[in-house]
């Protein structure tokens, strides 16, 4: 090399570091792009890929108190709740929550039954139990697995006058 092509090779490279970053600047490279609500959405999994897990048979009485003429509520009638509980969760957490309700089983059985117990009698009676699905998400999820838990449903719903 010559000493002139030495110079210019000097200078050249300097001058060509700022001028690259300009470039990579404007085009965008190098940022992160700012995540949207839509992006979330859409890595969420579908319904299809959701799993149940069944989360305990159940047999409950509830008693249903009517007010009387003398304006005083007293228990007329038990219902019997019977059915089958379980929670629809994101497939990656299967073993996290099947550990978790094995281990709260107790309280999750008894959380189950005062939330049957309290619900209103017109609610225990709707066609798809929409109310009582969404009392039971709201007091077992953070004992099933938190977010994990996408709902909770019932199979074999079976409803008797005692």
């Amino acid at each position: 090399m010559t000493p002139l092509t030495e110079h210019t090779d000097r200078t050249i490279r300097p001058a060509a570091l700022p001028l690259a970053l300009v470039v990579l600047a404007l085009c965008g490279c190098g940022e992160k792009k700012q995540e949207t609500v839509f992006d979330e959405i859409s890595r969420m999994p579908t319904r299809e890929e959701l799993v149940e897990i069944e989360v305990g048979e159940f047999v409950v009485p509830v008693p249903i108190v009517l007010e009387s003429a003398t304006e005083r509520f007293e228990p007329d009638n038990l219902i019997q709740l019977d059915f089958t509980l379980f929670a629809v969760i994101e497939p990656d957490r299967v073993a996290m929550v099947k550990r978790v309700r094995d281990r709260n089983d107790g309280r999750i059985r008894d959380r189950v039954i005062r939330v049957c117990r309290n619900t209103p009698r017109d609610d225990l009676l709707e066609p798809e139990l929409t109310t009582l699905k969404a009392h039971l998400l709201d007091e077992l999820q953070p004992l099933i697995g938190g977010p994990a838990v996408r709902r909770m449903g019932v199979h074999s719903v079976t409803l008797d006058e005692l």
